[in-house]
């Protein structure tokens, strides 16, 4: 990661920290825990995943990148996507 990201000391002193303090962020916004938006984006994930988009609609989906939205090939990366029949297709 720190690679692609080029950047070490904004990793090191930004990011991670970040990363680790997520959960207490959304708990003192909310004022309450963040496992049940946890869950509820999970199937949210899982339901369009096996039922599909409706027509004219997308979801962001973390898929990695064949190069779309000039975005490195083979990162992972949160794209807006339709899925239909279990695929899903990058809008």
């Amino acid at each position: 990661m720190v690679k692609a990201i080029n950047d070490n000391k904004w990793v090191t002193d930004f990011f991670i920290n970040k990363v680790a303090k997520r959960g207490a962020e959304i708990i003192d916004f909310r004022k309450a825990s963040s496992a049940a938006s946890a869950a509820n984006a999970v199937c949210d994930h899982i339901h369009d995943w096996f039922v599909g988009t409706e027509p004219g609609r997308f979801v962001s989906m973390g898929v990695i990148s064949k190069g779309e939205y000039n975005v490195p090939k083979d990162i992972n990366f949160s794209f807006p996507v339709t899925i239909k029949d279990g695929k899903y297709t990058v809008v």
